[in-house]
Formats: C-alpha cells, structure tokens, sequence
C-alpha cells in the first residue's frame, strides 16, 4: 500500500513497531524465554514515483562519463579495498586495476564488524597441479553411466563383461577354423592322388591285402566294406577303398580270390579221394560178402548135381563172379551217394 512520505499518522509505524516490540520482550523475559525464538512482524512503507527513484540513486554507485564515481547519499565507506584484476579463460590475470572503495547501506551487516579478515594474497594457479585429464582420458563407459543408479551400472557392466566374453570366443572359433583349413590345405597338397598307374609303398600293399583278406572271410563283404569306410574315410591310408590306386587293390583282391578258390578246389578233391577211398573198401567189403553168401549155393548146388556142374562148371563160376561184381558195384555207387548227401 502506497501513501504519501509526509502524510502524517496519529500512530507512526515505528512507534507502533517500537511499542509491539517493547510488549513481546518484556512478556519473554517474564517467561524466562529466548525472544530471538519468537516471529516478530514489522511494517515498511513502499514508495513509487519520483521519490522512490531518488531513493534508489542514494544507494547506488554511479561511474560518470568523465570517469568519476558518484555515491549515493545513503551509502557508507567501509574501511576497506579491494583490487581489481581481470582473468581470461585460462584463468590467468591480464590486468590489475586500482584500489576500490567499498561502499554499503546503514543496514549491512559487515558495519557490526571492527575489521574485515585479511585475506592471502592470492597466487596464479599452478598449471602443472592441474590434470589435463578429460572424458576422452577416462574409461569409455564413464560418461555413459554417470547418471546411471548402482544397479543400472552393474546390469551395464555385465552386459558389457557378456560381450567382450563372446567376443573373445568367436575370435577363438575364428581362429580354429582357420587353423583347421589351413591343415586341411596341407592335407589336400601332400594326398594329391595320382593316376590309376600309381603304385604305393609296401605298407599300403600290407594294409590293402589285411583288409582284403578280412573282406572275403566276411559273411557279407560289401557291409563290411561299407562300415570300414564310414569309420576311417577320413584317414588317407584308406584311401584305397575311395578309388586310389585302384589298380592295386583290384589286384589284391583278385590274388586273394584265387589263393581262396585253389584251397577251396584243394579241399574238394581231398574229400573226393577220400570219398573214393571208402567207396573202394566199400566195395571190396560187398564183393566178400556176395561171396560169403554165394558159398552155401554152390556147395548145394554141387551136392545136388555133381556131374552136370562140374560138365559145366568154367563158364558157371564166370557167370557167378560177374553177378557178384555187378551188385557190389552198384551197392558201392548207392553207399558213395548216401555219404555225399550227408555231407552236404
């Protein structure tokens, strides 16, 4: 509320303020109380116009354009100075004015002071106690977690801990893999196959002809054959089964054939001589016993007629003996049958 400076009050305010303030100290110390812990209210009056412009030039310092300053009437010196210096970005002084007054209101604070503290004098800082670290020179996950919580920065870290783990696996499988070609590369140059005229060492011959021989004493032969080369294709010892020196291992299996089938053909013709053996003993045991049998016929035979028999008896015993060959013979091919059927 705004009011004229010379409009006189039947009560002014500062004896109002003065009386309100006399009344709450005198009840405070009645009480025993601290009366700085009580709320005081004090009424001030707002001047506007040209009086309050007046007012505000008496409290200000005004540098005239010849240089001069102009203090306001309100103001006080206190009894100190201040020097003026003038830094550039660096922080480094570029100029050092004169000593300045130091002038405030009657109602500064620093006027309940006998003196101000004397300050040190100040120094240029030193460069070379100042790091010339920045962003750039710390760890690249600062600045993104700065304003990071502390669980967001360990979830941020593990990440960062997960990745550089698969990282360094794939660097291990990338190198493997390389190494791994590299052997293959070798592999390939030292295995060059040759021509179906190319003839190998004497321990691929030794290592053809064992698997060869455990090829035709298998029941089936191309299983087998089937499973050897599953197993050990990539093994360039058998390579052989892929189609290297084809020549060779067509010639060992051929030798092998015929080795098997001379001791397979030695075999029979053993069993058919002694086939032959037995069917001859066989056969002299029938003819002894045709004989055997034939004997009591003939000596009936010569009881009952003697003359006529012995008028007639050489061709009578030719006749005898060709029958008795004759039935042994074919009982010796029915008892030579028989035994070859249950050999078979």
């Amino acid at each position: 509320m705004s009011s004229s400076y010379s409009r006189k009050r039947k009560n002014p305010p500062h004896d109002r303020d003065h009386a309100i303030t006399t009344l709450t100290t005198n009840h405070t110390s009645q009480l025993g109380l601290n009366p700085s812990l009580f709320i005081q209210a004090h009424e001030a009056d707002v001047l506007s116009g040209s009086q309050a412009f007046q007012l505000a030039r008496s409290l200000a310092v005004e540098v005239l354009p010849s240089g001069e300053k102009h203090v306001g009437d309100a103001l006080i010196r206190l009894n100190v100075g201040f020097v003026q210096r003038d830094r550039d970005e660096n922080g480094k002084i570029v100029s050092e004015g004169g000593k300045h007054d130091v002038w405030v209101d009657r109602y500064d604070a620093r006027l309940l002071l006998d003196a101000l503290p004397s300050l040190p004098h100040e120094t240029d800082p030193d460069d070379g106690r100042l790091s010339p670290a920045g962003w750039s020179d710390l760890p690249s996950d600062s600045e993104d977690t700065f304003f990071l919580t502390r669980d967001e920065t360990e979830d941020y870290h593990r990440e960062k801990r997960r990745k550089v783990l698969e990282n360094l696996r794939e660097e291990r499988m990338r190198a493997l893999r390389e190494e791994r070609d590299d052997d293959e590369a070798e592999t390939r140059v030292e295995d060059t196959w040759g021509g179906s005229d190319e003839e190998p060492d004497d321990t691929q011959r030794e290592l053809m002809r064992r698997t060869a021989a455990h090829l035709f004493s298998s029941p089936n032969p191309a299983q087998l054959e089937m499973r050897i080369l599953a197993n050990h294709g990539a093994d360039p010892r058998f390579a052989f089964l892929k189609g290297r020196w084809s020549r060779t291992w067509r010639t060992a299996k051929a030798r092998l054939k015929a080795e098997k089938e001379q001791e397979k053909a030695g075999a029979l013709s053993g069993l058919a001589g002694y086939g032959d053996s037995d069917g001859d003993d066989e056969e002299e045991a029938a003819e002894a016993e045709a004989e055997e049998a034939e004997q009591p016929e003939d000596a009936q035979a010569r009881a009952a007629g003697g003359g006529t028999l012995s008028g007639g008896g050489g061709d009578g015993e030719e006749e005898t003996k060709a029958a008795r060959r004759a039935r042994a013979g074919e009982w010796a091919e029915k008892r030579r049958a028989s035994i070859l059927n249950d050999k078979t």
